[in-house]
């Protein structure tokens, strides 16, 4: 192998290896932003119950109030 060739296969190596970093970095990322997501998908449900129930007792009183002002 000429010295061209080693130079060549050397750098094709570092580039591989380089690639094979950032995919390990982006992997990570992305974990963490699944994880960030599921977490802040949970509380916005939780969130989401909270004000159902909490204007469940609402609702009902104010349809209540339509029909009676409908007649």
């Amino acid at each position: 192998m000429d010295k061209e060739t080693k130079k060549a296969i050397e750098q094709t190596e570092k580039t591989v290896y380089r690639i094979e970093q950032d995919t390990i970095k982006v992997s990570k990322q992305l974990k963490e932003l699944e994880h960030t997501i599921k977490k802040l998908t949970e509380r916005l449900e939780a969130h989401i119950e909270f004000i159902d129930k909490t204007y469940e007792g609402l609702r009902n009183p104010i349809n209540v109030a339509k029909k009676w002002f409908r007649r």
